[in-house]
């Protein structure tokens, strides 16, 4: 459980951070709060998914699965920003 708590929070950090860079600054208020929202809201949606699921495929399964589905759209984001650099 520490594992995947670091590896959401640097892919959190790091999502957060290129969306900062890239949003015009008279916009970054509202981005960031919708993005806020975003995150908090879809907490309580998976709260009434994992459950369920978890109980259907196995608990170490659901967190293998939650990690996979976090690190690939990280990796993505980090792939494009470097063919935009580049």
């Amino acid at each position: 459980m520490l594992g995947l708590g670091l590896c959401a929070s640097a892919i959190f950090i790091t999502a957060t951070t290129l969306i900062q860079h890239e949003t015009p600054h008279e916009l970054l208020g509202r981005v960031m709060s919708c993005l806020m929202s975003l995150v908090a809201g879809s907490q309580v949606i998976s709260m009434f998914v994992a459950g369920p699921v978890a109980e259907k495929i196995g608990i170490l399964t659901s967190l293998v699965e939650a990690l996979r589905c976090w690190s690939e759209p990280a990796s993505w984001a980090l792939q494009a920003a470097e063919g935009r650099a580049g």
